[in-house]
């Protein structure tokens, strides 16, 4: 039987599409792909093998046919109850739906694990039905049977898996009549108020016991869809009698019958008209030649679907009239640094942009297609609580049918566009002045009238369509100043008349986004003028740029004027319109540049919408509205977009009005602005809050000025009747005094009713949304109770009210602050009411803007959710208009997801949410509607949240920063503030950034007002305040004026760019999200609580069982052949030996190569030669006095010399101890170290050659020498062996110099290597024969060395291990030569080593990170390309920590021309006790990169997480294998028994290769570390512990496309040193990851800038700033970051200049360093900051317990990946300091800042004012 793969989940075919294509690759066999394919198809072989079933038990091969006859009925409808019963769910259904929906969630709300606990209902995910195709549902859904499956190969989950990112976008149409239509376009007889068409209802058995398979959506109904009331029962006691229902919102149990007459909908109304006046289908839009010129790219965006009967007029969307392909984005997508995670997650459908905060540059980059159910958001208790109780959209408000012309008579209606109005205007007004301009002091400065506006246009467009080559519907740049507004005009107009589609450019402020305008519209032609061009030319010049390519620019100014030869027009050109009139590009408050594409459909509906709206409404005796004359128009509004645009151009032409079009300056005058209204009686006026506030301050200071400004022309405004306000929130304060000191003082008769807020949508093309209009009041639904039951049972029904009062009142209403802050709108006084109780009450004045405009439909609805709102609740305004665009410009899916939304419906009967059938524009307004005025609160991102107190933690409160901002300008002396929030660490966080010019002393008592003033008018507790200076705070160009631009600000704040005199921090009031420790383990330290925590991630799923224990095996060696001769070269003691037996077999070859005269010449030394010369050396030492068992300091430039003292020094039985010479630079610290090492080793003599001999007579070294012997101490003789003569014989019988049998004892102490740590404490390791063999050995297996290919050691890391090895005994033991490269050649020109490696073959060498690093940084672009790479098969990078996965990358990239492959970089893990613990020599394979989840390695548990996690983890790469004769266990270092896999633990190897102990331990201390043996294990195997801190991974690796999947082993992963690893909360931390995340959080702190230590109880960071003047703004992003990534609270930060950090030469971080001179106060710190306990701490209920009680896997595998939450343990102590959290910038001279020991009683005093110091 054929498999049916159709009814498998999306994830399972994802898997089978995986598999085929390894299979294609060849990375599987045929045999392999069956199996697997038959493992992942198993649990799923009863479900494909049976035919699916419908809901009657027939198969779908029965029902097929009678769901193909569904396809020809026709559509059900009220008018046909038989088929409207036939599409409705059937009574099973509806039982099916009560039992499994309503029932079993309510029974999950009641169960174990939900009740009483709102956070864990939130935290369950619900079933996630399929997405709609199109605008219709498919499919008639059921809910499911069953809330709670079973998926095979997982653990039972609540719900069903989401869909994959594949099932996120709206799928294509189905097979019906909606196919034949593009997406978002309904068919021609499809009305809103109606239901769907009909559709194939997919077999709802289907859906049956599906493993994880979605579950449908059921259809709309309508718009005005009621649902079925729930069946009552005990548990729908509250819902039984529902109470008395707001206006607007239909009870639960309601539903109207099922026929009679649907209510016309006044939308199908205008869409009538608008089809009678040509809009919908206008005869003079003509059909574009398919075969044009400049194809289908350019042609197709005027190829659109006409709306005919739509249900709303608005233009199609992008995606629905060209393919997204055609109409991709210009830039390429990058991916989004979400390197800070949110708590509640703000993603899918809740964000209006690409980004959610300032984008990186100006593109707008396309989303995934957003999620069109929210399901993640919707407990089952918030379904509850909505279903029923949604309030749908208020209907729209009618335009009057006939709007008139001017003239009185014209109906409106006869025009299709503004094209064709503009030529009415000309024949018959000719002569009337349409526009003028005004310079800044009033005077006029040209006007034009209709006839020459026209004439002009005409010739614009004549032009165009003669001489430019472009097609109908190509596009047009328009680049013209505000000074030149008249030409903009002529030009805007003549592209109308040409049938282009203008492009106004006045958003573009730098090049580069004038060329992306340019390119993403396909623009080949600019209209500008002649001085704004040669203007252009000069800026492009002086800047050294070039015109955009591709560009031809017409001067407009000089076209002229075209007239029609007859008078009365008919010689006309035929107007052809292409669908698009302009495209307008205008910056969100993110920062992204986006056009939107404006019909000209789209501008009639606007046009005719306004003009109703400012009509008087008294209707004249025939019952047509009132005449009313043209208007004088006086606007200073960007009158090149948006709203200005709007009113003053287009609504002018519409409307015949004659608009005055002045400068913003002039509004700096009072009296200028007045006089322009008193002399052109202006009727209406636009303006904006800034500058009328201004104005009346003028003007009520300086009246007689402004009244005599003038005498001819006397101020008057009586004939002023509106002055509309663009403002975001009606501000009634300002209304009132605008109109009591400005207007009524200049005769308006009633001044409050002429001030008029107008809301419009800068974003979306400047649509007007609501004003205070002539229209009348809306019409509101009400619900009535029926005393008699109706045919169809219902007592409920719905009647249609008006609402209170006039749509020309100015409407205001007093709130309730305490339920704003929850989103919720309780009315306290409207009216009269409002004034008398506003005095005694701190409740919210609201003001509405007033109704919606006419023919726009407004529904309030949850941005986090998409839900539709309850009653009285705050929500974002969705819009749906015929006056909106269809879309942005190249963005499908931003405009997919922005103005083609549709908000989520919820029935009782179900509880399943569904789609409205309706689309809305997101207009991201948060606000209300409070009967049926829009009441608007501020923008989506002006929202400023905060945990609320007393409640769980997730639940804030909501404020919004225009209120916050009124409030602190008002009470606190600040010139400005920006007021947001931030998000850290799962926490909405306040942000006050204020201007002042206070002096510095006042600034603390600034900003401790301006906490105080919000904390006690709003309680709202304040996380960060800034001041800044005057004029610092970014801004933004808004009518002309600079205004504060929030978004800008904040995101100044996050990157650091702000520069503040003064910082406030409030961590003890304001953060609640960090974790506490656990009770039960608080007693316990990490190592302890490991137990505990590995058991607890097993429970939750994070890590699974089992598993290799941490324990390596060891592979012995039993002989080293030597490849040459076949001799076992582990039969030698000791490396003399080795040598001797050089030099008798090959003694004229090669052994070593020593570079002179600054690396340009090269000497070569025998083996007979260097045998030779050790000879000379050592019986020169012998006559010095150098005897067994004397120790000797080797202080010898690396070079032969320097291998000569050693191998002297072997030979006579002299304990050499090599170490490196001095430095002239640093000649005082390296010689007080090099005496130590002598002093503590009691050293005889010190080997010198010719060079060190002359810096031990240099004058600081002589002052050391007399402190050192002044001590009393023997001083070691100084020997020169450069002196030496030649001796004249060879080592061995010769000479009789050999190793001697007692000396090659275990214990015997053959040589010393002193290493140091970056906090210079010595580690002095001891070798005996057998150590230095065994290390010889293990590099000739391990690197498979061999003796054709030479070795090249450097000096940097050649004086002790791995360096120190390859460089004096590697090229012994195995045969090869080596080169020894001195330091200074290599910092004189790094190439060399390189270029030896080439010459000389080199296969297996050794290096460092800082050395490859200076190479990379000082090799120039010539030395690059000089050398290659090729033969080079193993690059060791020694290292004792943990490797850089960035580096590697950096490496790769810089490498990459030198033939250098990605498998030669190897990773080798050093310690000073064993040079090679592990290596990835010769895996061939590239390193092991792991994803480690942070939160869980604060317990000690390792766990990957998948790459899309990134932000939540740290990248790790492996540190390789055990060599030969080594094992390793990771054991942990308390209990000291092997870890089980996947938990961190002390690395502890056994080795041959390990050194014999380190000098500087006494007995018991050497034993604890060299004699470890583990709990439980073998007690004879010692195990040496490294002190650092890592796990094992095991790895598998397929030999062969044909061979399964081979264990390699167990890799290494070093993560840090136990030593430097401190605990917070009971966690613990790494200071390199806390340190990495401070120094990627601000630009100021330089790479390798921050050192961090915890000092008893407190944690402490030292950070490096590159300039002084940063010190201040770089303290709140270090708390932000360490909050954010890592759930602590630094106590306390130190600010220091880029030099002082504590480091060695290398670059390393000297922790010890630091920590000691932190506490010994000698850091010369620029700021010093207290975090910590500066306010009394305030603690939240539900925070008191542990952070980790979840009761399962998938609540905290949901919880953890949005507040990266994890994390157990104590509270740090409280320490009782009376320290100010307050300080200030220091002057660049540095200063010493005290801090006291920690054994100090007193508290911390800090001396803040350190530039006086």
């Amino acid at each position: 039987m054929e498999e049916n793969l159709d009814v498998l989940p999306q994830y399972i075919l994802e898997k089978l599409k995986s598999l085929q294509l390894e299979l294609e690759d060849g990375d599987i066999t045929q045999k392999g792909f069956d199996k697997k394919r038959q493992q992942i198809l198993s649990p799923y072989a009863e479900l494909m093998n049976r035919p699916p079933q419908t809901e009657d038990g027939q198969s779908v091969a029965n029902d097929m046919e009678a769901n193909h006859n569904q396809l020809a009925r026709p559509e059900h409808s009220p008018a046909n109850p038989a088929i409207d019963r036939d599409l409705r769910p059937s009574q099973s259904m509806n039982n099916m739906a009560t039992a499994s929906s309503v029932n079993d969630i309510k029974k999950s709300l009641s169960s174990d694990g939900m009740t009483g606990d709102p956070q864990q209902i939130h935290s369950r995910p619900l079933p996630v039905p399929p997405l709609g195709s199109g605008n219709a549902a498919v499919g008639r859904g059921r809910p499911p049977p069953e809330l709670s499956i079973n998926i095979p190969g997982r653990a039972p989950t609540f719900g069903r898996p989401p869909p994959n990112a594949s099932m996120m976008g709206r799928p294509p149409p189905p097979s019906n009549q909606f196919s034949t239509f593009p997406p978002n376009v309904r068919p021609p007889n499809y009305r809103p108020g109606q239901p769907n068409p009909p559709y194939v209802a997919r077999p709802p058995g289907m859906y049956a016991n599906l493993p994880g398979q979605p579950m449908p959506l059921r259809p709309m109904g309508s718009i005005n869809h009621r649902p079925m009331p729930p069946p009552q029962g005990p548990g729908y006691n509250n819902f039984a009698q529902p109470g008395p229902q707001p206006p607007g919102m239909r009870p639960r149990n309601w539903m109207p019958p099922s026929d009679g007459p649907r209510k016309r909908r006044s939308i199908d109304m205008v869409q009538e008209r608008m089809e009678g006046a040509g809009l919908a289908k206008s005869s003079t839009i003509r059909t574009v030649d398919p075969n044009s010129q400049r194809g289908d790219w350019d042609t197709q965006s005027v190829r659109s679907v006409n709306r005919t009967s739509v249900g709303h007029n608005r233009s199609p969307s992008m995606v629905s009239t060209i393919s997204a392909a055609q109409f991709a984005s210009p830039t390429t997508a990058r991916p989004t640094d979400n390197r800070f995670s949110h708590r509640r997650s703000t993603s899918g459908s809740s964000g209006r942009y690409s980004s959610n905060g300032m984008v990186p540059n100006f593109r707008a980059l396309e989303p995934p297609p957003q999620p069109l159910t929210n399901l993640g958001h919707l407990s089952p208790h918030v379904l509850l609580q909505l279903a029923g109780h949604q309030m749908l959209p208020l209907e729209p408000r009618e335009v009057p049918p006939g709007i008139l012309d001017v003239n009185g008579h014209t109906e409106m209606s006869c025009f299709s566009s503004i094209a064709e109005i503009l030529r009415h205007r000309a024949l018959n007004t000719g002569r009337t002045v349409a526009f003028t301009t005004l310079d800044p002091k009033g005077k006029e400065v040209a006007s034009l009238t209709w006839e020459k506006v026209n004439a002009r246009a005409e010739k614009v467009a004549h032009v165009i369509r003669q001489k430019s080559g472009l097609n109908h519907g190509d596009r047009a740049a328009l680049i013209y100043r505000k000074s030149e507004i008249l030409d903009f005009i002529v030009a805007l107009l003549g592209c109308f008349l040409a049938g282009v589609v203008a492009v106004p450019i006045n958003a573009a402020e730098e090049m580069a986004e004038l060329s992306f305008i340019l390119s993403s519209t396909n623009v080949y032609l600019a209209l500008t003028t002649d001085y704004n061009l040669r203007a252009f030319t000069k800026d492009l010049q002086s800047r050294q740029q070039e015109f955009p390519p591709n560009i031809e620019w017409w001067k407009t100014n000089e076209f002229g004027s075209w007239y029609p030869k007859s008078k009365g027009g008919s010689d006309y050109p035929e107007i052809t319109l292409p669908d698009l009139a302009y495209i307008e590009y205008s910056k969100a408050p993110n920062g992204e540049l986006k056009g939107v594409a404006i019909s000209h459909r789209t501008i009639m509906a606007q046009c005719i919408a306004y003009k109703a709206a400012i009509s008087p409404s008294e209707p004249q005796a025939n019952g047509r509205p009132a005449f009313t004359g043209p208007d004088t128009v006086v606007s200073y509004l960007e009158p090149r977009q948006q709203v200005g645009l709007i009113i003053g151009i287009l609504c002018s032409v519409f409307s015949g009005n004659s608009t005055v079009l002045v400068s913003s300056t002039v509004m700096d005058s009072a009296a200028i602005w007045i006089n322009i209204l008193s002399r052109y009686r202006a009727t209406i006026a636009t303006a904006d809050y800034t500058a009328l506030q201004g104005v009346t301050r003028q003007f009520s200071f300086n009246r007689a000025e402004v009244m005599n400004y003038n005498k001819k022309q006397p101020a008057d405004l009586s004939s002023l009747r509106l002055l509309l306000i663009d403002t975001l929130i009606v501000d009634s304060e300002t209304d009132v005094h605008i109109a009591e000191n400005l207007l009524l003082p200049l005769g308006v008769a009633d001044p409050l009713q002429v001030v008029c807020a107008m809301s419009s949508l800068p974003e979306h093309g400047g649509m007007i949304l609501s004003l205070r209009d002539y229209l009348g009041p809306a019409k509101l639904e009400e619900v009535v109770s029926n005393d008699k039951p109706d045919k169809d049972g219902q007592s409920m029904s719905i009647r249609w009210i008006t609402a209170e009062g006039s749509s020309r009142d100015y409407w205001e209403c007093l709130l309730d602050r305490e339920a704003l802050k929850d989103n919720r709108i309780v009315v306290l006084a409207t009216g009269a009411d409002v004034q008398e109780q506003l005095p005694t009450t701190k409740a919210v004045l609201a003001t509405a803007f007033g109704f919606a405009m006419p023919e726009a439909t407004v529904a309030v609805v949850d941005p986090e959710t998409t839900a539709l709102c309850a009653p009285e609740t705050i929500g974002e305004i969705w819009v749906d208009s015929p006056s909106l665009s269809g879309g942005f410009w190249a963005l499908p899916k931003h405009t997919e997801a922005i103005f083609h939304a549709r908000p989520l419906l919820i029935p009782p009967d179900t509880l399943y949410p569904e789609p409205y059938d309706q689309e809305f524009l997101r207009t991201g307004l948060l606000g209300a509607t409070v009967g049926g005025r829009i009441v608007v609160f501020g923008l989506y991102e002006d929202r400023v949240r905060q945990q609320k107190l007393g409640a769980d933690i997730g639940i804030d409160e909501v404020h919004f920063s225009t209120d916050l901002t009124k409030t602190v300008l008002k009470r606190v002396a600040v010139e400005n503030c920006a007021i947001f929030e931030v998000m850290v660490n799962g926490e909405h966080l306040p942000v006050v950034v204020c201007e002042s010019n206070f002096p510095k002393e006042d600034l603390a008592r600034l900003a401790d007002g301006v906490s105080d003033v919000l904390l006690e008018d709003h309680g709202l507790r304040i996380f960060t305040i800034l001041v800044c200076p005057i004029n610092s705070i970014p801004r933004h160009f808004k009518h002309g004026r600079k205004h504060i631009h929030t978004m800008q600000c904040k995101k100044a704040y996050e990157m650091g760019r702000l520069n503040p005199v003064y910082v406030k921090i409030d961590v003890d009031r304001t953060i609640f999200s960090v974790p506490k420790r656990e009770e039960s383990v608080a007693s316990a330290s990490v190592w302890r609580s490991s137990v505990v925590a590995y058991d607890e991630a097993i429970r939750r799923g994070l890590i699974y069982g089992g598993g290799l224990p941490q324990h390596t095996g060891m592979e012995s060696v039993r002989e080293v052949i030597d490849e040459r001769t076949g001799f076992d070269l582990s039969k030698f003691t000791n490396i003399v030996d080795i040598l001797l037996w050089r030099t008798a077999v090959h003694p004229e070859e090669t052994a070593y190569i020593s570079l002179e005269n600054k690396a340009k010449e090269t000497k070569a030394y025998t083996w007979r030669k260097i045998n030779g010369k050790i000879a000379s050396t050592t019986y020169y030492l012998t006559k010095k006095g150098l005897r067994t068992p004397s120790r000797a300091l080797i202080v010898i430039p690396f070079g032969i010399e320097f291998i000569q003292a050693i191998y002297a020094c072997l030979v006579l039985g002299v304990v050499p101890i090599p170490v490196e010479p001095m430095e002239l630079q640093r000649i005082k610290q390296d010689t007080s170290v090099l005496l130590n090492v002598a002093m503590d080793h009691g050293v005889s003599h010190i080997l010198v050659n010719s060079v060190t001999d002359e810096l031990f007579k240099n004058k600081q070294v002589s002052m050391l020498w007399r402190q050192f012997s002044g001590r009393g101490t023997k001083m070691p003789e100084l020997v020169n062996i450069s002196k030496m003569s030649k001796y004249g014989k060879l080592l061995g019988k010769e000479s009789g110099y050999t190793v001697k049998r007692e000396w090659l004892s275990p214990d015997y102490v053959a040589m010393i290597t002193v290493s140091h740590t970056p906090d210079m404490v010595r580690q002095s390791a001891r070798f005996n024969h057998q150590v230095i063999i065994a290390q010889c050995q293990t590099q000739k297996i391990t690197c498979q060395m061999r003796s054709q290919r030479g070795i090249v050691a450097n000096s940097l890391c050649g004086y002790s291990g791995l360096g120190l090895l390859m460089a004096a005994f590697c090229g012994v033991y195995v045969g090869s030569p080596t080169l020894l490269l001195n330091s200074t050649d290599y910092f004189q020109s790094s190439v060399v080593f390189f270029e030896w490696l080439q010459r000389l073959k080199v296969k297996d060498t050794v290096t460092t990170y800082p050395l490859l690093q200076y190479a990379m940084n000082h090799i120039t672009t010539g030395e690059h390309r000089k050398f290659t790479l090729q033969n080079v098969q193993n690059l060791m990078i020694s290292s004792e920590g943990r490797p850089k996965p960035h580096f590697y990358h950096q490496m790769l990239k810089y490498f990459h021309a030198n033939r250098l492959s990605k498998e030669t970089i190897n990773n080798v893990y050093s310690s000073s006790m064993n040079p090679m613990i592990t290596t990835r020599s010769y895996m061939l394979m590239e390193p092991i990169t792991l994803l480690i989840d942070l939160v869980s390695l604060r317990r000690g548990i390792v766990r990957v997480l998948p790459p899309e996690e990134e932000t939540l983890g740290i990248l790790l790469h492996d540190s390789g294998i055990v060599p030969s004769t080594t094992m390793i266990a990771i054991v942990n270092p308390e209990t000291r028994i092997v870890c089980p896999a996947n938990v961190v633990g002390e690395i502890w190897v056994v080795s041959t290769a390990t050194v014999k102990g380190f000098t500087e331990e006494d007995q018991k201390t050497h034993e604890g570390k060299f004699s470890a043996s583990i709990q439980g294990g073998d007690p004879r195997i010692s195990y040496a512990r490294t002190g650092d801190l890592g796990f094992l991974w095991p790895v598998q690796r397929r030999v062969g496309s044909l061979n399964p999947n081979v264990e390699e082993g167990q890799c290494l992963f070093v993560l840090g040193k136990l030593e430097e690893t401190f605990e917070v909360n009971g966690a613990m931390y790494f200071p390199q990851d806390v340190e990495a995340s401070i120094e990627r959080c601000h630009p100021a702190i330089p790479p390798g800038g921050a050192i961090t230590f915890q000092s008893v109880n407190e944690t402490v960071t030292i950070v490096a700033v590159k300039s002084a003047e940063a010190a201040l703004s770089v303290v709140p992003s270090i708390v932000n970051a360490v909050l954010q990534e890592h759930m602590f609270l630094i106590d306390t930060i130190v600010i220091v200049s880029q030099g002082n950090l504590p480091k060695t030469r290398m670059g390393d971080k000297q922790r010890g360093r630091a920590f000691v001179a932190y506490m010994e106060k000698s850091l010369a710190a620029l700021h010093v900051r207290r975090i910590t306990n500066q306010n009394s701490p305030l603690e939240l209920p539900s925070h008191s317990g542990s952070v980790y009680n979840f009761d399962d896997a998938a609540s905290f595998m949901s919880r953890r990946r949005s507040i990266k939450s994890g994390v157990s343990g104590h509270d740090q102590t409280a320490k009782d300091d009376g320290t100010s959290g307050e300080g200030y910038v220091a002057s660049p001279t540095q200063s010493q800042f005290e801090l006291p020991r920690m054994d100090s009683p007193g508290p911390l005093e800090f001396d803040h004012d350190l530039g006086q110091a």
